[in-house]
């Protein structure tokens, strides 16, 4: 939780009350913040996992064709 640095205490109560929530609103919009940038994050893993495994396994599927030519070449 983040903390403000705030002499309220030594005050007021209403003002110590207040930057307590203040702090509580930052830390909540640091969670969503982070939050947001994970699913973002995922997101990009996800696209881009998908097109390296698409290649991937284009390029299996080639290399069998070429392997298998090659080894009847040398029969």
């Amino acid at each position: 939780m983040t903390m403000s640095d705030s002499n309220e205490f030594k005050r007021h109560r209403s003002r110590a009350l207040h930057s307590v929530f203040i702090s509580a609103g930052r830390a909540k919009t640091a969670v969503a913040a982070n939050r947001d940038e994970f699913k973002v994050v995922a997101m990009r893993t996800g696209i881009h996992g998908t097109t390296k495994r698409r290649i991937a396994t284009m390029n299996h599927f080639i290399n069998v064709f070429n392997l298998s030519l090659s080894g009847m070449k040398s029969i």
